[in-house]
């Protein structure tokens, strides 16, 4: 494992980055943008991919500083209960240039019918989120767990693949080994645990089955390092060991000089971009990002 950035090629910061395109994905163009995912997954020329999940809260609270196999239960016990709202992913070169937005809005949650904390569904409004429109216009949970499949960002383990029925598509693509996508989250810990929990609905349980994360910590982190691949960097891991960054994404993009290029907190596209900007900028400040690689804030 590299000590340094200079040692990783994959890492190197290239020309800065001024185009922003934010593509907000909804029932209407989400086959026309997956398209775009998977030929830019496939040709290989946008290996980074910065994630943010965007949920109705959490209904058991969890301190910063809870020990890691207590942390893992209360996320488990979230993800059990709770439907994903938003997520998005910004897709870029090494060196963080040629960014792509996606902000994907997912229908499967009503704060009529599903469990939520009421001050963050009011706050996922106030930063524009309109739940009456993304239940008709939103997609299905289960379509993201397929794109991120059928586009080759995740890769099944053997025994789940085995029963993988595409359900959108009759000519899937070859498959990118997800060793070969480095993943971007900050305080990621319910980023994987969302989309396994999506993964293995679609795939792993029978219907019958109630759909639940596994009980141990350790057996979560295997199973994200088998999806997702090793290469997994969370930013406020990483922040744990530089004296001078602290808080959440915003104040440490604004301790680095990042200025968040679209959009506001709390929206999954803009959020996931933002982080994007964050982790590279780490990197042209020399920060050694490969000695923090696959450790995820708050697990480890």
């Amino acid at each position: 494992m590299a000590n340094s950035i200079e040692e990783k090629e994959d890492v190197i910061p290239s020309a800065p980055r001024s185009v922003i395109d934010v593509r907000k994905v909804s029932i209407n163009n989400f086959l026309q943008e997956r398209e775009v995912i998977r030929s830019l997954v496939s040709s290989g020329s946008c290996p980074f991919a910065a994630i943010d999940s965007e949920y109705p809260g959490v209904i058991w609270p969890c301190s910063l500083h809870e020990y890691p196999k207590r942390r893992y239960a209360i996320v488990k016990a979230n993800v059990d209960s709770l439907q994903l709202v938003q997520f998005g992913l910004t897709l870029s070169n090494a060196g963080g240039g040629d960014a792509i937005t996606w902000e994907f809005t997912l229908r499967d949650f009503s704060p009529r019918l599903h469990p939520h904390n009421n001050d963050s569904v009011e706050m996922l409004k106030r930063a524009g989120l309109d739940f009456n429109t993304s239940r008709h216009e939103g997609i299905p949970a289960s379509f993201l767990a397929g794109l991120l499949v059928d586009c080759g960002l995740v890769r099944l383990p053997q025994e789940e693949a085995a029963g993988y029925v595409n359900l959108e598509l009759i000519d899937p693509p070859p498959v990118l080994s997800p060793r070969e996508v480095s993943w971007i989250t900050f305080q990621g810990e319910y980023d994987f645990a969302f989309l396994l929990k999506l993964i293995q609905e679609r795939w792993k349980k029978p219907m019958t089955v109630p759909k639940c994360l596994t009980e141990r910590r350790e057996e979560f982190l295997s199973e994200v390092r088998s999806v997702f691949g090793e290469k997994i960097y969370d930013i406020k891991q990483m922040s744990l060991s530089q004296g001078g960054l602290h808080g959440g994404l915003e104040r440490i993009a604004a301790q680095l000089e990042v200025v968040r290029p679209y959009g506001m907190a709390h929206q999954a596209g803009p959020d996931s971009l933002l982080s994007s900007r964050v982790f590279f900028r780490l990197i042209e400040k020399g920060f050694p990002v490969e000695h923090h690689r696959g450790k995820i804030f708050g697990l480890v």
